[in-house]
Formats: structure tokens, C-alpha cells, sequence
């Protein structure tokens, strides 16, 4: 019953679509280190800049959005999780690996790294479990912190590390511009992290064209 409803859903507004002008409210779920992300802050210009008819509403929050209510027409998710509820779309957007980021205030006074080892001897900050493997060629070191300053908030994390408070793990998409800018500075920048999917999630496969053009525009900015 559900995958036929959901057909009917698909198939009306596929022909919705023929007809409609992309005006209107789109309501946009997305962790909130996401606004640090350049590829994310392209979207947002190009979306104002080729339909300004359009209306976004954006909800940051590191809890899931509940797509299944109505209140979120896409949620922008990272990680396996994004693919755990079989009655979601869920499209590819990139693959960003983590990155050890320090502000230089912070690698200026605290102890040395030079092997992975050094890492457990910083202060960490972090809003994930600091639990994962990292890589240099044949070479594995299982990274493991328990000593570390929780946030509840990815964005915190961000700030905090960039006023010089401790080494944070941040993904590559969202580290990019203080990295270039030297705000922030790559930490062990030989050995691999692993690597975390984007995805946008939505509720339906065939969307309104108002949806339709937003996701096509997170698309090819989160490609390129």
C-alpha cells in the first residue's frame, strides 16, 4: 500500500510539473557545521540568484529532520544513517574525508605531534565518538580519545577550534576556507581519515519543481 501510494505521489506530480513555475517554499534540514561548507554557500547564491520566486527556509540542527511529517522537504545527511529508512530517497551529493584541524594559537604551545601517538596527549574537542582508524600507506593506528570536551553542536566544535582550545576532527567540504586562509592548519596531514557520504534526503522520488530545481542545484554545486 505504501510503494503504491507512493507511486501515485510520484506519478501526479510528474505531471504537476509540466505546468508549475518554480516559485515558492522549500524547507532545507542540514547539520550545522554545513554552513561552513563552500559548496553549500554556492547553492544557496545560485538558488537566489536563478530563482528568486523561490523561498528557502533553513533548519540546522544535528538531529535528523523528520522527513516523513511534511516540515522537511530535504535534509542534507551525512554518514550510513542517511541510507537506514528504505521509504527515503537519498542522492549522492560528495564524499568528504576527515581532517585533524588545530588552530596555529593551539599547535604553537601545545606538545608535538608527530606520530599519531602525540594525538592523545591534546585536548580534543568533538561532537562525535573520536573512534577511527587512520591510514599512511601499510601503516594503521586506531585513533581512540576518551580525554576530550564534548559539544552538542558541530558548529562549536568549528569555533571552539579555531579559538585556539584543541585539535578537532572536521570534514574536508566544511574545513576548506579556514584551512586556505590559515585559521586553521591540517594536523598529521599524511595519514588518511576514512570518508563520509553527503547525501540529500528527501521523501520522494519524483519531487514538486520547486524541490526539483533545489536539488538539481545542490547537484552540481557539491560535484564541482
Amino acid at each position: 500500500c505504501r510503494r503504491l501510494n507512493a507511486t501515485l505521489h510520484d506519478t501526479r506530480l510528474a505531471l504537476a510539473n509540466l505546468k508549475t513555475e518554480i516559485a515558492g517554499e522549500v524547507r532545507l534540514a542540514a547539520p550545522t557545521s554545513m554552513a561552513n561548507a563552500a559548496a553549500f554557500q554556492r547553492a544557496l547564491r545560485r538558488i537566489g540568484d536563478e530563482h528568486p520566486a523561490l523561498r528557502l527556509q533553513l533548519h540546522f540542527g544535528e538531529a535528523l529532520a523528520d522527513l516523513r511529517s511534511g516540515a522537511i522537504d530535504i535534509a542534507l545527511r551525512g554518514g550510513d544513517h542517511a541510507l537506514d529508512a528504505p521509504d527515503l530517497v537519498a542522492r549522492p551529493l560528495a564524499e568528504w574525508r576527515w581532517q585533524i584541524c588545530a588552530a596555529p594559537a593551539w599547535l604553537k604551545h601545545a606538545p608535538p605531534i608527530h606520530t599519531p601517538a602525540d594525538l592523545t596527549r591534546q585536548r580534543w574537542l568533538h561532537h562525535l565518538p573520536l573512534h577511527l582508524e587512520i591510514q599512511r600507506g601499510e601503516a594503521r593506528y586506531l585513533l581512540d580519545i576518551e580525554d576530550s570536551l564534548y559539544c552538542n553542536q558541530l558548529a562549536a566544535v568549528r569555533v571552539l577550534c579555531e579559538a585556539g582550545l584543541g585539535l578537532a576532527l572536521m570534514l574536508e567540504g566544511e574545513a576548506a576556507a579556514a584551512l586556505a586562509c590559515g585559521r586553521l592548519q591540517r594536523v598529521l596531514p599524511e595519514w588518511t581519515l576514512p570518508a563520509v557520504s553527503i547525501y540529500a534526503v528527501t521523501p520522494h522520488r519524483v519531487q514538486a519543481a520547486k524541490i526539483a530545481a533545489v536539488l538539481a542545484i545542490l547537484r552540481e554545486t557539491f560535484a564541482g
